[in-house]
């Protein structure tokens, strides 16, 4: 007789536990209550996880259309908070159920998995509300440091220059307000964190430059030119740590395959142990 199947469907970062059947066959007493009780308590866990599966397909053409670059709107961030309350419950429910023995490892993969794919489905839940609402800040700034340069190529005298300068600083007021009020998820905190400083930043900078650009030492604006060409540099390291955000979520993204195998393979083993 074989074990009920742990069917693991990967669906972007949700995964589905679905009920399979059960066939009959002739073995030894205790060799046959060990492997009823594993396929009983196989069965509980994927009722728990069948029944939210209509939270998780509708998580999973989000998360597709996502991955596609379309629009995702506040529908769809609520359809993906709305899979992980049920995800989280599906995990409780099957914390709360006792395996036997037998069933112990197949449980703790379960849960490791469950409680990662939580944590996933919830940063992307937050990165679809994040990423369009953080746009208009980082175009605002993007629009001053065009008007910026465009100011001090075209200006005739130096005070015009000073005047791009000082114009530049107050533009920023804005874009850094707007960073301010918006929380970012935990895969992005490291990079806004950095967006903010660079504005800042550039701030005090284009002050400094406004200020020389009065004065009357050009060693002073050669200095506050100089270091907005370090701030240009330094920019470059803050966009790397948006690469490197993707690709600490890419890892656990690949913890989570690792999680799968190790799940359907201790299901296997279970079954060739408990023919």
């Amino acid at each position: 007789m074989r074990l009920a199947a742990v069917l693991v469907v990967l669906a972007g970062a949700v995964v589905l536990l679905l009920a399979a059947g059960c066939g009959g066959g002739d073995d030894d007493t205790a060799l046959e209550q060990r492997r009823e009780a594993v396929d009983a308590y196989i069965r509980k866990v994927n009722q728990s996880q069948a029944t939210f599966a209509d939270a998780y397909a509708q998580a999973d053409t989000t998360l597709r259309r996502f991955a596609d670059g379309e629009r995702v709107g506040p529908r769809d961030v609520a359809a993906l908070e709305h899979a992980v309350e049920r995800m989280a419950d599906a995990r409780a429910a099957i914390e709360r159920a006792r395996p036997p023995q037998d069933a112990e490892k197949l449980r703790r993969d379960l849960l490791r998995l469950l409680e990662l794919q939580i944590e996933l489905a919830a940063d992307l839940a937050r990165l679809t509300e994040y990423l369009p609402v953080v746009q208009a800040p980082l175009r605002g700034a993007e629009t001053a440091r065009q008007r910026l340069q465009r100011g001090i190529a075209s200006a005739e005298t130096v005070a015009e220059q000073a005047a791009a300068a000082d114009a530049y600083g107050r533009a920023l007021a804005t874009p850094l307000r707007q960073l301010g009020a918006i929380e970012p998820p935990e895969v992005l905190r490291t990079w806004h964190a950095g967006q903010q400083r660079q504005l800042r930043e550039s701030r005090r900078l284009a002050a400094e430059l406004g200020e020389a650009l009065r004065g009357t030492d050009p060693a002073v604006v050669e200095a506050a030119l100089a270091d907005f060409e370090q701030l240009a540099r330094d920019a470059y390291e803050v966009a790397k740590g948006q690469a490197a955000a993707v690709r600490a979520f890419n890892a656990r993204v690949e913890r989570q395959r690792k999680l799968v195998t190790a799940v359907l393979t201790e299901q296997r083993r279970l079954d060739r142990e408990l023919q």
